[in-house]
């Protein structure tokens, strides 16, 4: 399973497929104006981060490394791509409406050609334990909404939406079954302040 040592996690800004609701696994989808305007809020929220990540790591997806790029202008930190960090590959689901597939997904179907929901959820764990074994200390990942998906799933668990460019901290909490874990989401208002709170999403998963 996952290591059970603190580390942070965040979904790409907003990207063409998305705002056009189509579904775009693998496939490099841009970041849209208003995504690009989303990483941007990014670098005062992992500056405000305790404790403070030491690397990042990224999908090699556009969407994800420019995303990455963008929250790290201030601090500068090393950053590493990660192959595995990729987005699940979704087959013939890959440039399809979400209209035609996302209902599927929600239900546990594996998409037709592509890499199956077990498949995924064995490469995130692979992946995640990669990142974070690059250092002792706490590492940031900058990845993709099927990521967490298939971390849920890893433990039995599904939810189904994460917020663009939102940072979220996993904090190892071995007695809490199913999930071993505290999740907060942390982000930034529109008056600037910068909020930690409980992920509810993740909180109130349900069983499969």
């Amino acid at each position: 399973m996952i290591i059970q040592k603190r580390f942070y996690m965040v979904r790409h800004g907003q990207t063409v497929d998305n705002a056009a609701r189509i579904m775009a696994g693998q496939h490099n989808s841009p970041l849209t104006d208003l995504g690009r305007a989303q990483a941007r809020t990014l670098p005062p929220v992992l500056e405000s981060l305790a404790p403070r990540p030491v690397l990042v790591a990224h999908s090699p997806l556009t969407r994800a490394k420019e995303t990455a790029e963008k929250m790290n202008a201030t601090l500068n930190l090393p950053m590493t791509q990660i192959e595995d960090l990729q987005e699940q590959h979704m087959g013939e689901w890959e440039g399809a409406p979400y209209d035609v597939c996302y209902e599927q997904i929600a239900n546990g179907t594996s998409p037709p050609g592509g890499e199956t929901h077990p498949e995924f959820t064995n490469r995130v764990v692979s992946a995640i334990n990669q990142a974070q074994s690059l250092s002792e200390d706490p590492v940031i990942i900058t990845c993709h909404g099927g990521f967490f998906r298939a971390f849920a799933r890893a433990y039995g668990l599904t939810v189904y939406r994460f917020n663009n460019c939102h940072i979220y901290e996993y904090e190892p909490d071995p007695e809490n079954a199913p999930l071993p874990w505290r999740i907060f989401q942390h982000d930034l208002d529109e008056n600037g302040s910068i909020h930690r709170r409980p992920a509810e999403k993740f909180i109130d998963y349900c069983r499969y």
